[in-house]
């Protein structure tokens, strides 16, 4: 069960990551930068709290993984979220705003901010986008017996889809077929 739960989480904050723009997968041209910028800036002004203070999400650049072997992949990420956060985060605590969390996978932070202060992102070339504070819910698991029934059912729909029924009916059903693969290496 947990570890179903921890499959789910990695996989919407993996799914979070792909679609926030400005992410690795997606990069975004350096010369809109703060054009963007301007325009998250904009949004959050208007969500701040009657205090002047808006919850609000720092995406960095992601990182690169150029070279990193896949079983390094999940310590790459960590290291390189830690060396890009730390001067956001220095430079955060600096200017009074409140520090409630980082994400290591999507390389971001969560802070609470004065609206004043959100002006002064721009000068952070780490930064990439600005969002507001958000929540994603986590489906609850399926329970094994309904998962294997969820899966039984139509669980062959791909064989309806090219039509093999009718095929079958004309006694065509594949037997004595050989299949033959062929592999060539490059020298």
């Amino acid at each position: 069960m947990r570890h179903r739960l921890l499959k789910a989480l990695l996989t919407a904050l993996l799914v979070l990551g792909l679609l926030l723009p400005g992410c690795a997968i997606f990069p975004q041209g350096s010369g809109d930068r703060a054009q963007t910028l301007a325009s998250d800036i904009q949004v959050l002004e208007q969500r701040a709290d009657e205090e002047g203070i808006v919850k609000v999400v720092i995406k960095l650049q992601g990182a690169s993984l150029a070279g990193v072997g896949e079983e390094m992949v999940v310590g790459e990420l960590r290291q390189q979220a830690a060396q890009s956060q730390k001067k956001v985060l220095e430079w955060l605590k600096t200017r009074g705003a409140t520090v409630l969390n980082t994400f290591w996978l999507s390389n971001a932070i969560l802070a609470e901010v004065p609206v004043d202060m959100l002006d002064e992102f721009v000068s952070l070339t780490k930064v990439e986008r600005l969002f507001e504070n958000f929540e994603i819910t986590i489906p609850e698991p399926l329970e094994e017996e309904s998962l294997t029934a969820a899966l039984a059912v139509n669980c062959t729909w791909g064989l309806e889809k090219i039509r093999a029924p009718e095929v079958w009916d004309m006694n065509i059903t594949g037997s004595g077929v050989e299949w033959q693969s062929w592999t060539q290496e490059s020298a």
